[in-house]
């Protein structure tokens, strides 16, 4: 059986976190070796409840290490001192350094703390699965990814931010399905800045619940410089990486392009809200973390309480 690691990061939400994790135990708990948790500072509470005693017990068939970034990433662009993407100009590159040492007295993040680079720098294993910390799985999701990696595949997962991209919005419209089919909406794809929004990267294979080929990731940021947890060039996690994988000749798919079978294996968010809308205040008081909700999802699923 093919053995994979599974990475996510966590900031302030260990309930949603673990009932992440138990969901994917109930459902593809064989496939895991190694669990990697990345806390961006949230602070000691947190991290200490992932180091209980029973929390140990009911994942014992992992291995679970967790580590805290030297310094918060959050949402933006991390400098790696010797990694400077093609597309990051000389000079835009010592603008950006000016500014970060007026704001952060901070010239360059520590490798690892970038988003899921821990995990993919300590793994040994040939593919990785990222998640979020707020899915609930229902079927065995990562042997159906095992199922269509292969050594020229970078990535599977869900295709496109379509929510925000035009090319969805036009007649007949863009999608996954079309995109997978070989359909591209303009020749500049995968860059969507053809559209009146200007979005310039909306297509990608989300971060949320994908898995990556290791060697393909690490080639990238030997060639290219560039990380795949990285905010590159005006896009998401991801975004300029995948631009960059389809360069380099490697594939991608999307197993589930459509809600009707994504949902048969997951639901991303299913407390009704993005994961990290809740710490930006988005839309006000509608996007707020409930613990409770989370704690009453697990007692009812599972019958026990971690928290």
């Amino acid at each position: 059986m093919n053995m994979v690691d599974v990475a996510l990061q966590s900031y302030k939400k260990p309930e949603s976190l673990l009932y992440t994790l138990m969901c994917l135990k109930e459902v593809s708990g064989k496939h895991i070796d190694t669990v990697y948790i990345d806390d961006d500072c949230s602070g000691d509470d947190t991290v200490k409840l992932y180091k209980k005693d029973k929390i140990k017990d009911y994942f014992k068939e992992w291995k679970i290490k967790i580590r805290i970034n030297s310094s918060p990433v959050r949402w933006y662009r991390s400098y790696i001192n010797g990694y400077r993407p093609s597309y990051l100009s000389l000079k835009k590159f010592l603008n950006h350094k000016f500014l970060d040492f007026f704001r952060k007295e901070k010239l360059f993040h520590v490798v690892d703390d970038i988003r899921y680079q821990w995990a993919i720098n300590s793994t040994d294993k040939k593919f990785l699965f990222l998640i979020h910390d707020d899915i609930e799985f229902y079927d065995d999701i990562i042997e159906l990814y095992l199922s269509f990696m292969k050594d020229i595949c970078a990535i599977a997962g869900d295709l496109g931010q379509c929510w925000r991209c035009d090319f969805s919005k036009i007649t007949p419209p863009c999608s996954p399905q079309k995109i997978m089919e070989g359909i591209i909406p303009v020749k500049s794809w995968p860059l969507t800045i053809e559209g009146p929004s200007g979005h310039k990267r909306d297509c990608r294979i989300n971060e949320w619940c994908c898995m990556i080929n290791i060697k393909a990731a690490k080639y990238i940021e030997e060639k290219e410089r560039c990380f795949f947890g990285n905010y590159d060039d005006e896009g998401d996690v991801g975004a300029y990486w995948f631009e960059q994988i389809i360069k380099h000749g490697y594939t991608f798919t999307d197993p589930l392009p459509s809600f009707e079978e994504r949902w048969k294996y997951y639901r991303h968010p299913w407390q009704g809200h993005s994961g990290h809308s809740v710490w930006v205040e988005q839309e006000g008081e509608k996007n707020v973390y409930k613990p409770q909700l989370v704690i009453k999802r697990m007692k009812e699923r599972f019958g026990v309480v971690l928290v």
